[in-house]
Parts: C-alpha cells; sequence; structure tokens
C-alpha cells in the first residue's frame, strides 16, 4: 500500500491492525459460509474450554494473554449464548472455573472442521508468501517482551538528542547558568550552606584558580548541564 510506503516502519501499528481488520471480517464471513453462530473473539477462550474441559477465568486470562477482566466479559456473553456454564459446587469460591455446555460441545464438534480447513488455508497462504509471518511473529513477541517497544523509542530519543550535546570548558558567560543550576540541584536534595554561596559566587576564584576545572554540557548551544572537579590536597 501506497500509505505506508509513505510513512515507513513508524505505521507498522497501523499495519497491523488494518490486517487484524481484514482477517476478521474474513474469519466472519467463514463462520457465516460454515453456517456457524460464533463471534470470532470467542476463539481463544472457547478453543481451551474446548481442548481441556473446563477452566479457571483467571488461568485462561494467563494463558492466552488478557486480562481477567477481558476473559470475563467473554465467558459471560458465551453463557448468555448458552455455550458456557459455571461448575456447580466450586470448593474454592475464589476461583470461577467453567465449562462448556453441551451446546458448545456440540459446536466445538462443528467448528473443528471448520478450524482444520483455516488451518490448512493459512499454511497454503504461508507457502505462498517468502517470509514465515508465524516465525516472525513469535520473534517479535519475544524481543517485544525482552525490550518493549517504548524502551526502544526512548533508546532512539536519547541517541538522536545526544548527537546535539557538546561538553565544553568553562567561560565566564556560564558564570549565572553554572550557579543556578548547581543552586537548584543542592536545594533540591540537600541544603545550601555558606561555602557553597562562595564557590558558585565565585568559581574563578574557588575552583578553577586552585587547580580545578568547569565543565558546561550544552544541547543544541543551550547551557543545561555543569560539573564542577574540585582539586584536593592529597593528605
Amino acid at each position: 500500500m501506497e500509505f505506508f510506503n509513505r510513512t515507513g516502519k513508524m505505521a507498522i501499528g497501523s499495519r497491523l491492525r488494518l490486517l487484524t481488520a481484514r482477517l476478521g471480517d474474513d474469519v466472519t464471513q467463514i463462520h457465516e459460509a460454515y453456517g456457524v453462530g460464533f463471534s470470532g473473539k470467542w476463539f481463544p477462550v472457547f478453543f481451551l474450554l474446548a481442548e481441556d474441559g473446563e477452566g479457571a477465568i483467571t488461568e485462561m486470562a494467563k494463558v492466552i494473554g488478557h486480562s481477567a477482566a477481558s476473559v470475563s466479559k467473554l465467558v459471560n456473553e458465551m453463557t448468555k449464548s448458552g455455550l458456557v456454564e459455571g461448575i456447580p459446587g466450586q470448593v474454592d469460591k475464589r476461583r470461577n472455573v467453567v465449562r462448556l455446555t453441551e451446546k458448545g460441545r456440540e459446536l466445538a464438534g462443528k467448528l473443528r472442521e471448520q478450524w482444520a480447513d483455516v488451518d490448512a488455508a493459512v499454511q497454503g497462504l504461508m507457502n505462498e508468501a517468502n517470509h514465515d509471518l508465524w516465525a516472525a511473529l513469535e520473534e517479535w513477541e519475544h524481543l517485544l517482551e525482552s525490550k518493549p517497544l517504548l524502551r526502544r523509542v526512548l533508546e532512539e530519543k536519547k541517541r538522536r538528542e545526544s548527537k546535539d550535546v557538546r561538553i565544553v570548558n568553562y567561560e565566564p558567560r556560564y558564570r549565572k547558568v553554572f550557579r543556578d543550576l548547581n543552586v537548584e540541584w543542592i536545594s533540591q536534595w540537600f541544603r545550601m550552606e555558606e561555602a557553597d554561596y562562595k564557590a558558585l559566587d565565585h568559581p574563578d576564584e574557588y575552583i578553577i584558580a586552585r587547580g580545578g576545572q568547569i565543565l558546561v554540557a550544552l544541547y543544541q548551544e543551550k547551557p543545561v548541564g555543569v560539573c564542577a572537579l574540585i582539586r584536593m590536597d592529597d593528605p
């Protein structure tokens, strides 16, 4: 699509949502073609119940990567449709365990044939493609779990901004910013004392003339940080 050629890779979220929407539309039509009254969003929970027989909402949420509230909502929808029911006589009331009803089990039998056809169709699509999307998705999930996109973007931001940072030696024109930044930092974490005021008001005399050094960090030529190296007499 030309739009994504213009945006570049930063639009990956939009492109994946578009692909998901396209697949979602196909799934709806597939259910209609098979004469099955089933919502695609129910699939993860319904599949677990069909395979495992029963399941606790919190545990199923962990397996499929959804929130417990989201799974609970799906269970409620399927319960209203007569596909899912709670298991009576549960010992631990804190664990809401559910299972498929007889109607749900009958539907699962019909859906298994559909699932087999869908699985074969997806495999055929992957065979036609030059890249293995399924393997790529698994790899991306692992990479994003180890380092989320937010962290990666902030690292790039820091890397980009660092190119505009210069460290220069102190000059008299930086006297005010040297004082202001130090007063702000010391006041936030400690308490200003008389010796601090003397050194900050007369940095040439109290720091540089005594063998010390002052460095100033410039971001886009604007002073944003200072550092004073004070010479200490070795006892």
